[in-house]
């Protein structure tokens, strides 16, 4: 969606169509163009999205945890999905992950 509209702006911005994407989409800070990045940003709207789902009492809320208890018994995992990141997953068959 994006690409077709960064092909034709990149060469009036004098920059070749290979330029790197750290450039393109980085901070004017650290010497990027801050471009907005579609992809990133329609990610961040789908979390905000669902995160407020889950906030308020819902039906929508209702199958997001449905979703994501199913998401949960795929690997086998016997931890909840929502537990600190950091921490080892046991698993059902196989040996757990190391840290």
């Amino acid at each position: 969606m994006q690409a077709p509209a960064l092909a034709g702006l990149l060469p009036k911005l004098h920059l070749n169509h290979h330029t790197l994407h750290a450039v393109i989409f980085g901070n004017q800070q650290f010497g990027g163009l801050a471009l907005p990045d579609l992809y990133t940003d329609q990610g961040f709207q789908q979390v905000k999205f669902m995160v407020g789902h889950l906030h308020i009492q819902d039906n929508v809320k209702k199958l997001i945890l449905i979703a994501m208890s199913n998401l949960q018994l795929i690997p086998g995992s016997t931890q909840s999905s929502q537990m600190d990141p950091k921490t080892a997953v046991n698993l059902k068959y196989g040996s757990s992950p190391t840290k």
